[in-house]
């Protein structure tokens, strides 16, 4: 698990899942969640309202990631599925 001292942390970037392109987000004790596209820079998904998972994304081509921002002082941690057990390295907001 990579960890971030900072506001935010990044996970690890997977591929969607080629037959159903979707991806599976799961966010802990977290201020906001955004999912991009790493090709082309886009956010395919966000949420402000704390932790979320599993959310499923959907229409989903090509490689993405996950960046969550801290909630306060409290530890936190975000990871993506592609549905295949392909998982992104998660990544804790400390």
């Amino acid at each position: 698990m990579s960890r971030s001292t900072g506001a935010y942390c990044t996970t690890g970037t997977i591929t969607a899942n080629s037959t159903r392109h979707w991806l599976r987000v799961y966010a802990a004790n977290v201020r906001s969640v955004a999912v991009w596209d790493a090709d082309t820079n886009v956010q395919v998904f966000y949420n402000d309202e704390g932790s979320v998972g599993p959310v499923a994304v959907y229409g989903l081509h090509g490689r993405y990631y996950a960046v969550a921002t801290r909630n306060g002082d409290s530890a936190g941690s975000v990871q993506i599925c592609n549905y295949t057990e392909v998982y992104g390295e998660p990544c804790a907001v400390l």
